[in-house]
């Protein structure tokens, strides 16, 4: 746990780290949920790209990048009758979008408070 840990600090803009747990169940990537040890207990997500299903996660990132600024600026330009969140690509202390250590690749991603995912899809009510 302490190296999850020391990879989570590496995009918590030098906040001490109060917990790194587990998050989900994705049966690609490794993901936590990272706690900020400060008032208000900011916290985001640290996922380890699995790289022998995204040989490129390079490129992963990069498309991810522009998926979320592209999401981002539309809904600048044509707000919603309701609000409307998109999880923001973290940048470590090398102002990168991913850390690689040991031959593992990772990124971190904001997390949006009360937001909710799906492992399946049951019906047209969990689509919407």
């Amino acid at each position: 746990m302490d190296n999850l840990v020391s990879i989570a600090a590496q995009f918590a803009n030098y906040k001490k780290i109060a917990q790194v747990q587990p998050f989900g169940k994705g049966n690609i990537n490794d993901t936590f949920l990272v706690t900020i040890d400060e008032p208000g207990s900011e916290k985001f997500i640290l996922q380890r790209i699995n790289t022998q299903v995204f040989r490129h996660p390079h490129l992963v990132m990069q498309n991810m990048c522009r998926l979320t600024q592209h999401v981002h600026n539309r809904l600048q330009k044509s707000p919603l009758d309701r609000r409307w969140e998109t999880p923001q690509v973290l940048l470590n202390q090398r102002l990168e979008d991913y850390w690689e250590e040991n031959r593992s690749f990772w990124r971190a991603i904001s997390f949006i408070q009360g937001s909710q995912s799906f492992d399946t899809i049951r019906d047209q009510e969990d689509a919407q």
